[in-house]
């Protein structure tokens, strides 16, 4: 399935236990090989109190992407962590 970046933006996110994390406000591409390499999340107010503003999450982490929503593994959420502050520090 191919999706444009208008279907992407604003898509529902959460993980692949059901938890809601908020919608993609973003992409990441790599200029070399024009891949999606990280989604910027805006987060649902209750990861917002936890993990802060944003989340990025690498490609890596993504299981599923449908017409509706994006679904993620769990532990995206500490490697999103890790990223969101690496991306905060730049």
């Amino acid at each position: 399935m191919f999706l444009t970046e208008k279907q992407l933006v604003g898509l529902k996110t959460k993980t692949k236990s059901g938890q809601f994390l908020g919608k993609i406000i973003g992409l990441e591409i790599n200029g070399d090989n024009l891949q999606i390499e990280k989604i910027i999340i805006a987060q649902s107010p209750l990861a917002k109190k936890i993990l802060g503003d944003k989340l990025i999450i690498d490609r890596s982490q993504v299981v599923e992407v449908t017409e509706t929503e994006m679904v993620v593994e769990d532990a995206g959420l500490t490697v999103g962590v890790a990223a969101k502050e690496a991306s905060l520090a730049e």
